[in-house]
């Protein structure tokens, strides 16, 4: 079977299933029994052949045979993918034309459906061995003089079941018969191409958990996620908390701020038609925020002037001491020259923005900056690390996807009916060579009328009605933060979502919001049309250090009068980069100094260290996250310690 005919094929057995709103819940197996490269006898002498025609023992020997597409089509454009392959002759005085095809069949037919896809016009009556078994546009009675109902677009897929005729399905030969009437007497076109397809729907496989979900101790503020993995899939699943159901119905339970009214045991029922399996129990334990915040990043500009410093905290802040200019400093690294600081602005929503004094000469936007930060608290009292040191990024642009960058592309969902239940989105996904193609793009298949957005097509791929699916990889440096913003290039035919690293991260021209791509996925389009992207911004997180994958599912019409793809994609990823700066100031020396009623001030030299403490040195939970060490609360430097009941003993971290 040729590139083309295989497109074909599989176009219409993606619209058999949207069609007949199959979405395989289980394993399937798919048998073409009749393709449309399958030689047809045919008859178009207008005569009335009544019904003996239609079984197995008529003698057709004398008919003449080709293989489809068979008809004759005068429209312009063309409205079908493929060539006709056997022309037919149009003639005033036919109504009626006759085909036959035989194959075999061996098997059981329990969990069998039967499906025919196809072309005809105008319409058609359809019987297997002898039995009427379908019809597309046949009124309710009619002989060979009867006109059908017309199409009203030419080239439509149409879809036929055979379902509630498996009585009429034998072990061996079977012959499939088909009329193709007009739909009135000058009508100056015919078409006929056919496949037939037996999708048997196998033993659904009982549930077994391979991953459990794990007991996790956290932070209030914190994200949660419980996740467990099963085996024999699909599955619905139902989380509980405390034996109380949870609104999540997903594989995983996300806890995005972690509260004290949290902790508890969760557990998730996993089940499908055969089996229902309950994980192990896992403990969330959520503990009261002890800790400071810290200063995630400093950003020059990020959007808000070429003399500001963005900066971005782990907690949120307290008002007062976060808009004290006092408590920050920019220095120069390598230096001791200071920047001078002519405002800060804070709030909630964008974190603190400072201002810097553009007619100081010490400010120079190729040099090296570090801010330090002190006496800055979250909104529970808890203090920053004393002489924190962040260093000043800047935004820093590199292209990761070019235009000779090689993909891997996946159009075979016929042959590979779990694809959209694969990790396919993920750095670690291995792809079968059986269903994955390789090339640069752009991409680009079925009947495609002209490159889109003025490129040409570099890779040929097979067009289906589902997802088309491409993905690549790329390195992101280490020193790179993983928050940015790819701005991409190119163009798409018809619908585009994007995923990075598994996460879907944007889409266009597409139904729905962010969700998994599944066979049911379509463009918002009601027919087709091309997309050209030019410099689109997409802010993306979670880029991880070392291998990243960028991957996109191209989407169609869920009525397509055309049926073509076409995928092309260009990216550069802006980020910020901070200089390597070494720690400023003396090596770490820690003092006591004894004062009255058996207080101690507590001080040291060196910058970026946490005082932390402890009642014993055994471990104990109400001292988590930090092992048995907590946080100095309001620590400060120097830090007065009054004695409380235990002794604490303290120490320095960095």
């Amino acid at each position: 079977m040729g590139t083309r005919l295989r497109v074909w094929f599989t176009t219409l057995f993606a619209a058999a299933l949207a069609a007949m709103s199959v979405s395989p819940s289980g394993a399937q197996e798919v048998t073409a029994l009749i393709q449309f490269t399958n030689v047809w006898k045919y008859d178009q002498s207008g005569r009335d052949l009544r019904t003996a025609w239609r079984t197995n023992d008529y003698d057709d020997s004398a008919w003449p045979s080709g293989p489809g597409l068979l008809g004759f089509e005068d429209g312009i454009p063309y409205p079908y993918p493929l060539a006709v392959a056997t022309p037919l002759t149009i003639s005033t005085t036919v109504t009626t034309y006759y085909f036959r095809a035989t194959f075999e069949f061996s098997g059981l037919t329990n969990n069998l459906r039967l499906m025919a896809t196809g072309y005809v016009d105008d319409g058609c009556a359809i019987y297997l061995n002898g039995v009427p078994v379908g019809a597309v546009r046949a009124p309710a009675t009619f002989d060979a003089a009867t006109y059908f109902p017309g199409l009203q677009t030419d080239g439509q897929v149409e879809v036929v079941s055979f379902t509630n005729h498996l009585g009429a399905l034998r072990q061996g030969l079977n012959t499939l018969a088909v009329e193709v009437h007009q739909s009135f007497v000058g009508s100056s076109d015919v078409m006929f191409g056919m496949d037939l397809m037996a999708i048997r729907d196998l033993p659904t496989p009982p549930l077994t958990i391979v991953s459990q979900p794990q007991s996790q101790k956290k932070v209030v503020g914190e994200a949660v996620t419980f996740r467990v993995d099963i085996s024999g899939g699909p599955a619905s699943y139902r989380w509980q908390k405390d034996g109380v159901n949870l609104s999540s119905t997903s594989n995983s339970l996300v806890i995005a701020l972690a509260q004290l009214a949290n902790s508890g045991d969760y557990r998730v029922i996993c089940s499908n038609t055969l089996t229902v399996v309950t994980s192990s129990v896992a403990t969330l334990t959520v503990l009261a925020d002890l800790i400071g915040p810290t200063a995630l990043r400093a950003l020059e500009n990020n959007g808000f002037g070429p003399d500001s410093i963005h900066v971005v905290f782990s907690d949120v802040m307290n008002p007062t001491s976060v808009r004290n200019i006092a408590n920050y400093s920019l220095t120069q690294v390598g230096t001791s020259t200071t920047v001078g600081i002519s405002n800060i602005l804070y709030s909630q929503a964008i974190g603190l923005l400072i201002r810097l004094d553009n007619s100081d000469p010490d400010w120079r936007p190729d040099a090296d900056y570090v801010l330090t930060i002190n006496n800055v608290t979250d909104t529970r009292g808890n203090a920053i690390v004393p002489n924190t040191e962040v260093p000043l990024a800047r935004q820093w642009n590199t292209n990761i996807i070019e235009a000779s960058t090689v993909w891997s592309g996946h159009a075979r969902y016929s042959a590979d009916l779990t694809i959209y239940q694969q990790p396919w989105s993920t750095p670690d996904y291995v792809e079968d060579p059986q269903f994955w193609i390789t090339g640069r793009g752009p991409f680009c298949g079925g009947a495609i009328p002209e490159p889109p957005c003025e490129v040409d097509c570099e890779t040929q791929i097979d067009y289906q009605l589902s997802p088309t699916l491409f993905r690549t990889t790329f390195v992101w440096p280490e020193e790179l933060d993983s928050t940015g913003r790819l701005v991409v290039s190119g163009s798409v035919d018809d619908g585009l979502a994007l995923f990075l690293n598994g996460v879907e991260i944007w889409r266009t021209n597409a139904l729905g919001t962010a969700s998994p791509i599944t066979v049911t996925n379509y463009a918002s389009v009601a027919v087709s049309g091309a997309a050209c992207l030019t410099q689109v911004s997409i802010p993306v997180t979670g880029l991880v250090p070392g291998v990243n994958c960028l991957a996109a599912a191209v989407l169609q019409p869920r009525i397509a009068a055309v049926f073509d793809t076409a995928f092309s994609l260009t990216a550069e990823m802006q980020a910020f980069r901070a200089p390597a700066v070494p720690p400023s100031g003396p090596a770490v020396t820690l003092r006591v100094e004894s004062l009255p009623n058996n207080a101690a001030r507590i001080s040291w030299e060196g910058n970026g260290y946490a005082l932390e403490y402890v009642t014993n040195m055994t471990e104990n939970v109400a001292s988590y996250p930090a092992g048995p060490w907590i946080q100095a609360p309001g620590m400060s430097n120097p830090y007065t310690n009054r004695p409380p009941s235990p002794a604490r003993f303290f120490r320095l971290k960095r």
